[in-house]
């Protein structure tokens, strides 16, 4: 890594780099973008730019630590609230103008989620601890599960509305989210225990063999050359050779690379859609049907760690891939609360904003302690952010 500049020329030439890394970035993506891109739009001789960072990672880390920097200190910055409700309500205004503010560059830390893990931890541990320091006088200041299922409530949420619609966040988003913090999502209180249990022993049944042609296996293939390379990168001699194949046996079945992304998608999607459904077959109440389409999601992202990287770039390759699957999995949660959900049954009358919420905390959690974690979770760890999720900070504090 080179030294920081000690010059205030050299200061202002690293920002610039910096600046125009963010905007290569967010344009055409982390992974279709080169040095040689950034140092054209930096206007700055591919020499030169070496003099500053040793890669392309090392600049990722650079915007992202810019933004994680403003956020957190922006979370400090809030005036005290009167209580925890206006405190999370605060947190979560902050955050949604935040993320307006900074649609571009926020939508480069998202593509650090799979395209450079360390850089993407870090940016959700600092955010994560600015929310903890401010939640440490009303005995929140170590509910670390409780917070990252915030962080995904909040995520998603704005994602959707200012990244992917275009559109302000809507009014009381924010009072939303900590209603969902405080109290959880559903107003039922399910056996939790009995429930991790179920699942476990669903997950130990014997399991349908998977189809062994050629399609499926380079699919398999493809699964891992993508989630480990990512898509941009990968070539598809590597997929082929992965399977066993020669080159030219790729065009057998797909006509493109981009044809084979499409496909694994769909079928990784169709895959996490079955296993909820096998979980929550025979549920006693939607919030049931919840808990275990949740666990089916842990499951799923430990079984698929690559492929679940997939799905995330995906929306970054062609966005009716994100539609495909996130808005097809929303729509999904959705037509299933609003056919099935008790009156009063969950937190929210708004069944789609509540399962865009749930979306969001599955997906961080999933992140948090099932992909970056260097150990599955376990029952009782399970159990615990369930308990999080389902029943809320008020409810479960110590």
């Amino acid at each position: 890594m080179p030294a920081a500049p000690s010059t205030p020329k050299g200061q202002k030439t690293r920002e610039r780099i910096i600046t125009a890394s963010g905007e290569a970035f967010s344009k055409t993506g982390y992974g279709l973008t080169g040095v040689a891109d950034i140092c054209a739009a930096s206007d700055i001789a591919v020499g030169g730019f070496y003099r500053y960072f040793s890669g392309k990672e090392e600049v990722l880390a650079a915007v992202v630590a810019s933004l994680e920097a403003r956020l957190s200190a922006e979370v400090a910055g809030l005036p005290p609230a009167a209580d925890l409700r206006s405190e999370i309500a605060a947190v979560a205004g902050l955050y949604f103008r935040f993320v307006a503010e900074n649609k571009d560059f926020y939508q480069v830390m998202r593509e650090a989620e799979f395209a450079c893990e360390r850089v993407s931890k870090k940016f959700y541990g600092s955010f994560a601890s600015a929310i903890l320091a401010r939640l440490a006088k009303y005995g929140a200041g170590k509910d670390e599960a409780a917070v990252y299922a915030l962080i995904g409530i909040l995520s998603f949420v704005g994602v959707k509305n200012l990244l992917w619609q275009k559109r302000p966040v809507p009014a009381g988003a924010a009072a939303a989210a900590a209603e969902v913090f405080l109290n959880g999502v559903s107003r039922v209180t399910p056996d939790f225990a009995a429930l991790v249990k179920k699942a476990a022993a669903l997950k130990k049944a014997p399991q349908p063999k998977a189809a062994k042609n050629t399609a499926a296996r380079l699919l398999a293939s493809a699964e891992v050359v993508f989630g480990r390379l990512g898509y941009g990168p990968a070539h598809i001699s590597e997929i082929t050779k992965h399977a066993g194949y020669a080159a030219g046996t790729f065009y057998t079945c797909f006509k493109s690379k981009k044809e084979a992304l499409d496909q694994l998608v769909i079928k990784l999607r169709n895959e996490l859609v079955a296993k909820a459904a096998a979980y929550s077959k025979g549920s006693a109440s939607r919030t049931e049907t919840e808990v275990l389409a949740f666990i089916a999601l842990f499951d799923f992202i430990a079984e698929h760690p690559c492929g679940y990287s997939i799905m995330r770039e995906a929306e970054f390759v062609d966005f009716k891939l994100a539609e495909d699957y996130y808005i097809y999995i929303l729509n999904g949660y959705t037509a299933g609360m609003r056919a099935y959900a008790r009156p009063g049954e969950f937190a929210l009358d708004d069944h789609e904003t509540l399962s865009l919420m749930m979306m969001g905390m599955g997906h961080m959690l999933g992140l948090k302690y099932a992909l970056w974690s260097a150990k599955n979770p376990g029952s009782k760890e399970i159990e615990n952010l369930l308990r999080r999720v389902f029943s809320g900070f008020n409810k479960t504090k110590k």
